[in-house]
């Protein structure tokens, strides 16, 4: 069965304790595929054309109930955001404009010499 974490605190530039927690499922009543879904569905239907190029490259924060939605430079920002404003979202990130969040190591995959 698909579990998640949602990790609020505890990134290593941040001065919080660290507060992790963890279900069966990342938020009750949904598992991980219907969230990535609606969040897919709904970015791509209601918010990409007015979001992309001019945000290329934040993160996008959105709650998949309500819609509602915080950009910032990284995702920490953007959830403290949106988290402020409602503490019971159910929450899909993705960096704007790109196939991928996040990169890991700093090479290339392309044709090497």
């Amino acid at each position: 069965m698909p579990y998640g974490c949602l990790i609020t605190a505890g990134h290593p530039l941040d001065s919080r304790p660290d507060s992790l927690t963890c279900h069966k499922k990342p938020y009750p009543g949904y598992t991980t595929e219907e969230v990535g879904r609606r969040g897919r569905e709904l970015y791509e239907t209601k918010l990409r054309a007015q979001l992309e190029p001019a945000h290329t490259g934040k993160f996008l924060v959105l709650d998949i109930v309500t819609g509602d939605y915080e950009i910032a430079e990284d995702d920490l920002t953007a959830s403290d955001r949106l988290l402020a404003r409602n503490s019971d979202v159910v929450v899909y990130g993705l960096r704007i404009g790109s196939p991928t969040t996040y990169r890991l190591g700093g090479h290339s995959l392309g044709a090497r010499p």
